[in-house]
């Protein structure tokens, strides 16, 4: 099932795009905001990881965050339930 659905995703542009304008809208409103990753198994977190398929998405989403903190009264923390 993994290797159907899973192994072959890609990063969407549009995806970042919303995720992007999501970010900008809150940065700076004072609102405190949580970006939560969903919890997954462990077998096939561990799988995504090998693969490579959370890499990418993790990555970008958190250096938009750590950007977007770096404004004044911006209140935005990222969960993962898999790493913390």
């Amino acid at each position: 099932m993994y290797v159907t659905y899973l192994k072959n995703q890609s990063l969407s542009v549009t995806q970042i795009y919303f995720f992007k304008r999501m970010i900008h809208r809150l940065t700076g409103s004072g609102i405190p905001t949580i970006i939560y990753f969903p919890a997954v198994a462990p077998a096939l977190h561990k799988k995504m990881k090998e693969d490579g398929v959370l890499q990418e998405f993790n990555q970008r989403v958190k250096t938009i965050v750590e950007i977007a903190n770096q404004t004044p009264n911006t209140k935005i923390r990222i969960v993962d339930p898999n790493e913390d």
